[in-house]
């Protein structure tokens, strides 16, 4: 088996060595496809379960901003937070918008007020306010859809490079083993990582020649080692991030 493919063993997913990252996406060739699970939140409190909502925001608060946003209404012209005006129809010098679109903006800047009000930052309230509006927005589809890598009992053995797609939440595993050489890289802004039990095997190279080199080098009885193979010649994240999207060229 070549080291970039990465198997599944009886009681283990194994991420393999190699300078080829995995991918886990929700492409049906991603090999982690058998385990995509989406999930459907039709609440706050499942948000919340589910972590999209941090702990410090009370649904206390979340549902007196919920019980704000049912009252609006867009009348077919109105001036957004942004102080762009716009209309449900062809107005001339102002942007048409579909009543839905506006309405959802309009939410999403009174959420983001009254979370601000009882005391959070805006940075937090604006996240919060965007993530929640199609559940807060009288109009929205009072639901929200995300994908989750599942893999159950299954102890995620990552010994090489795992690069998680955007479209991708959270990734659930019984077990999560880290290698010398394992990482996990997301390409969203936030990531979820759950398991039972996460821990480490220590299988570093053996660099006590790179020490002594080292150690010679500070007395001045050597010329400079360079760089310690195996210590500081990992790849950038732009260069991984580079390596997937090679990987899922092709990809459906």
């Amino acid at each position: 088996m070549d080291k970039s493919e990465s198997t599944m063993c009886k009681e283990s997913f194994v991420v393999a060595e190699g300078p080829t990252p995995t991918v886990i996406s929700t492409s049906p060739d991603s090999p982690a496809a058998p385990f995509i699970v989406q999930r459907r939140l039709s609440s706050l409190e499942e948000m919340k379960d589910a972590g999209l909502i941090p702990p410090t925001v009370s649904l206390r608060d979340l549902n007196d901003a919920k019980e704000i946003a049912q009252h609006i209404s867009f009348p077919g012209l109105m001036e957004l937070p942004s102080g762009q005006w716009v209309s449900d129809h062809p107005i001339q010098g102002i942007n048409a918008i579909s009543p839905r679109a506006a309405i959802t903006q309009e939410v999403i800047h009174l959420t983001t007020a009254h979370l601000e009000r009882v005391g959070h930052s805006r940075a937090l309230a604006d996240m919060v306010a965007k993530r929640t509006a199609e559940l807060m927005s009288p109009v929205g589809d009072r639901q929200m859809l995300i994908n989750v890598a599942d893999f159950g009992g299954l102890t995620l053995d990552i010994r090489g490079l795992l690069y998680v797609k955007r479209d991708i939440f959270s990734l659930k595993a019984f077990h999560i083993l880290f290698h010398w050489s394992g990482w996990i890289i997301p390409q969203g802004t936030h990531f979820f990582l759950t398991c039972g039990r996460i821990s480490g095997v220590d299988d570093r190279p053996n660099l006590k020649l790179h020490y002594d080199l080292i150690a010679r080098d500070i007395s001045g009885s050597t010329p400079r080692p360079g760089p310690v193979e195996g210590w500081t010649n990992r790849l950038s994240v732009d260069e991984i991030r580079r390596r997937a999207e090679v990987v899922t060229q092709g990809w459906r």
